[in-house]
């Protein structure tokens, strides 16, 4: 299989960024009528409410696409990309999430979880290796795989 580095995978990240935050950001939004005018502790309370929501939708997106025939996210399919598990069959969604979730360790740690793909024999970060993922590129998959 051939692995995707580091550096692609960088702006595969930046390129889901971008697309979740105009899709995903309105959410945020939609507890702001219930802060204006409402006191500091009201407000704070109606933010964190929405980041959490859009925090606990953005695992949902991409633990899905990647559970989905796309097998990747957006940024990840359109720069021929398709996260995997180990042996090469498609994500289980619950997979992705926990996948998704072992990212926020990897960031804890100065990003080194991250840093971890430049230099890895299979280009895992340590949220794949938690989770028991590669991302390969899609040319190097046999077949896509069945539903």
């Amino acid at each position: 299989m051939m692995y995707a580095g580091f550096w692609i995978r960088v702006l595969a990240y930046i390129l889901d960024g971008i697309l979740a935050n105009i899709v995903l950001s309105p959410i945020m939004f939609l507890f702001l009528p219930f802060t204006m005018g409402a006191d500091v502790p009201a407000m704070l309370i109606g933010m964190n409410i929405s980041a959490l929501i859009f925090v606990c939708l953005y695992a949902t997106w991409e633990a899905g696409f990647c559970a989905s025939k796309l097998m990747a996210t957006p940024g990840k399919y359109a720069l021929g990309l398709a996260v995997v598990r180990d042996d090469g069959t498609r994500l289980p969604f619950w997979n992705g999430i926990g996948r998704h979730a072992a990212k926020a360790l990897s960031a804890i740690l100065l990003c080194i979880g991250f840093i971890m793909v430049a230099f890895s024999e299979r280009k895992q970060g340590l949220h794949d290796k938690m989770a028991a993922t590669i991302v390969v590129k899609r040319s190097c998959l046999m077949q896509e795989v069945p539903a």
